[in-house]
């Protein structure tokens, strides 16, 4: 306890932010330096690194989401903590930093498993992340929330709030990662109860599944939405896939692989044709169901002057297109624009969750989540 209070005592802290999304792409590392707590943090983005997943890693843990054994499952994880570990290294090889000159990490972990309210497993060992970096990890952030009642998800919308809110823009933070989530900060926002946020759906998750089958395992994802571009979008098929209940359920919620994983994309190659306007109407798909969201859940609750994205989605130029058109009155920008870097996002997020833990700050929105109350998140791993 007496190196926590130490880290505590700092005026500003050395951290790492790690995070894996579902689109399975690798594992992302920020290296940040963070000041104050709640409405006080500041941060500054030092540095941002991917270390793709191999396609061995890769393939280990669809098998395993995809319900293979138990030993399996414990093998996963530790091998994750060293992936994790090695992307914590790196960034901080590159900055000269040696094992224990890093105060705090904060890992989210891969999640291989999460059923909304009930319960969420997130792999990479935090002990493992610990030996190999001599840093205090904290991780499992989910798990606390969802033993109060919540969903587990989404908790990056309070740090929306913190970093976001805005006195002159109604602002909707939109994330497009393998899932798509959302979070409104009206104008003025002070209260972090007064947040809505929620996961839209799908986000590049299912497309991913259908351009690796297009291409025979060529390619992982629609480079630029080059190939969504040479297709059609069939109308009547985004009729269909819209009637899923999960798109009418009001908020709050949160969905996963679970919803929107090789199920659904395997139903799709059963019961429609292999090309591009599938991958078109696929990635309409996603930018229909976020439109819809804010229709149903957002729009009516406050004026909205920005839309900003972050995530591989909105790097994306036919997903981003798509949500233009259908949503023409509204401002489109990446989380870039706003000194947000898109990219680096959410594992910076979780270094100030990390950070919130440090002073016993709660840190879920129980609005959003669904929580009897608020809770400090996280495990913590000296």
């Amino acid at each position: 306890m007496e190196r926590l209070l130490q880290i505590r005592s700092k005026p500003v802290r050395l951290m790492i932010g790690l995070m894996s999304g579902t689109s399975l792409d690798g594992v992302d590392a920020a290296l940040v330096e963070i000041s104050g707590f709640a409405l006080d943090t500041r941060i500054r983005l030092i540095d941002f690194i991917t270390i793709p997943y191999p396609q061995p890693v890769r393939k280990r843990l669809l098998d395993l989401i995809e319900g293979k054994p138990v030993q399996r499952a414990s093998a996963a994880n530790f091998l994750l903590g060293r992936k994790f570990a090695d992307a914590a290294q790196q960034v901080m090889e590159r900055h000269g930093l040696k094992a224990g000159e890093i105060d705090l990490i904060g890992s989210h972990g891969h999640t291989v498993w999460h059923q909304h309210r009930q319960h969420s497993l997130q792999f990479a060992e935090p002990s493992v992340i610990a030996e190999r970096t001599g840093a205090v990890v904290i991780a499992d952030f989910r798990v606390r929330d969802i033993a109060a009642g919540g969903s587990g998800a989404p908790l990056v919308p309070y740090v929306d709030f913190l970093l976001c809110r805005s006195d002159t823009y109604g602002r909707i933070l939109q994330n497009i990662g393998g899932i798509a989530n959302c979070t409104l900060l009206p104008r003025g926002i002070d209260q972090v109860d007064h947040l809505i946020a929620f996961d839209t759906g799908p986000g590049v998750m299912i497309c991913d599944a259908l351009v690796k089958a297009f291409t025979n395992g060529t390619l992982t994802y629609d480079r630029d939405g080059e190939i969504a571009r040479s297709g059609t979008i069939h109308p009547e098929w985004l009729e269909v896939w819209k009637r899923d209940p999960y798109f009418e359920k009001p908020p709050p919620k949160s969905c996963g692989r679970e919803q929107f994983g090789s199920h659904f994309a395997n139903n799709l190659l059963a019961n429609y044709p292999l090309n591009a306007d599938l991958i078109a109407t696929v990635t309409a798909f996603t930018a229909h169901t976020i439109a819809d969201a804010y229709q149903r859940f957002l729009l009516p609750h406050a004026p909205v002057d920005q839309i900003i994205l972050s995530g591989g989605g909105s790097k994306n130029p036919f997903l981003v297109n798509q949500l233009q058109q259908l949503l023409p009155s509204y401002h489109i920008l990446s989380s870039d624009e706003v000194g947000l870097p898109s990219d680096a996002k959410e594992a910076m997020a979780f270094a100030i969750l990390a950070n919130e833990t440090l002073f016993g700050q709660p840190a879920n929105v129980p609005a959003v989540t669904g929580a009897r109350h608020p809770v400090v998140l996280g495990k913590i791993v000296l």
